[in-house]
């Protein structure tokens, strides 16, 4: 399960959410329980409370205090995984 953050210059959300589920991955738009990634994107999106997180990285930091997911994936790492 995929979760994505962020203003990303490799293309549009639903696009690249698009792209995971082509090649056999879930999306979600918030952080839960069941998130493996969060893909922070090298911009920040201007809802982040802070110049360098926001909701989802708190909250994604938050599991990952209790039970070790989910792991946080940055824009390059994702965009090389899907070709770009």
């Amino acid at each position: 399960m995929f979760v994505l953050t962020g203003k990303f210059a490799i293309g549009p959300r639903k696009v690249i959410a698009e792209m995971i589920c082509e090649r056999g991955g879930d999306w979600k738009e918030t952080v839960c329980g069941q998130t493996d990634y969060l893909v922070v994107a090298a911009e920040a999106s201007r809802d982040w409370k802070h110049s360098h997180e926001g909701t989802k990285i708190i909250r994604a930091m938050e599991l990952r205090e209790k039970g070790g997911r989910p792991d946080l994936v940055l824009e390059p790492m994702l965009a090389k995984a899907l070709g770009f």
